[in-house]
């Protein structure tokens, strides 16, 4: 069985491997982000890092409580 822990690393794992080749994103939903081509990676890299800063500090593991 998969601990909330290991779900975690998990999900930290796959969002820094998704965004790890971009070097900047604007910030979801800022003109600079609206701006962005819908096909430009930095769109997705953006909401990927909105998600994970929600996730951090919206859901904890249990045992980072």
């Amino acid at each position: 069985m998969t601990t909330p822990d290991q779900l975690h690393d998990q999900t930290a794992q796959w969002a820094a491997t998704e965004i790890g080749h971009l070097t900047t994103a604007p910030t979801y939903g800022t003109p600079a982000w609206l701006a962005l081509d819908p096909a430009d990676p930095r769109r997705q890299a953006a909401l990927i890092q909105a998600a994970e800063a929600w996730r951090t500090t919206q859901h904890t593991p249990a045992g980072a409580r």
